[in-house]
């Protein structure tokens, strides 16, 4: 639902990011809040997976948006929008990934784990192992295949728009996706890569 234009702003209809954006950066909060309810759930969904928490993935979302309107003037106008929202939300992964080496959490008890709709007993148990499995295989990669294949499998990203949130070239990102997703396959196979 979208809020009632205010008095002297002109209505928004479905505009690209980059315009938004650039609203944005004319003072419009409106023009904000329309890219925060555009992107909050993918980026949430990056950072549940990079976590394993949804409470501090919704901390996380909340201080990705934060930096997105502190530092609004160092987006450049022409550029793709979502491409520099998760160099942010990358950036951020990374220094939780850092944190969390410092002082690690304790391990999970399960019931964040299992899905939330489930028919029987036995397959909640079985989804909940299935899911576990992939994130200790996942969680075992090294952290470059390991975040590159969560903008590439959860994000949709292109190898261009994974190399800029990571900081190499997008040939280089591809080569982590590729031998992210054989390790992975092998750590699920019960093999070690």
């Amino acid at each position: 639902m979208h809020a009632p234009p205010q008095l002297g702003e002109p209505a928004l209809t479905p505009a690209s990011d980059e315009t938004l954006m650039a609203l944005c950066c004319a003072g419009s909060e409106r023009a904000f809040a329309q890219l925060v309810e555009r992107h909050s759930p993918a980026v949430f969904r990056y950072f549940r997976v990079a976590t394993g928490e949804a409470e501090r993935a919704h901390d996380l979302v909340q201080e990705t948006f934060l930096r997105v309107y502190a530092h609004r003037e160092r987006y450049q106008s022409g550029g793709r929008f979502r491409r520099w929202l998760f160099v942010i939300a990358a950036n951020l992964a990374r220094d939780e990934r850092r944190r969390l080496q410092r002082r690690p959490s304790p391990p999970s008890l399960g019931e964040r784990d299992l899905p939330a709709e489930t028919p029987s007993p036995e397959q909640a148990a079985l989804a909940a192992e299935r899911l576990e499995r992939t994130r200790a295989a996942l969680a075992g990669l090294p952290p470059p295949q390991r975040d590159a294949l969560r903008l590439r499998l959860l994000e949709g990203l292109d190898f261009a728009a994974i190399g800029a949130a990571l900081g190499c070239p997008p040939a280089t990102a591809r080569t982590r996706v590729h031998y992210g997703l054989k390790a992975l396959r092998a750590k699920l196979a019960g093999g070690n890569p």
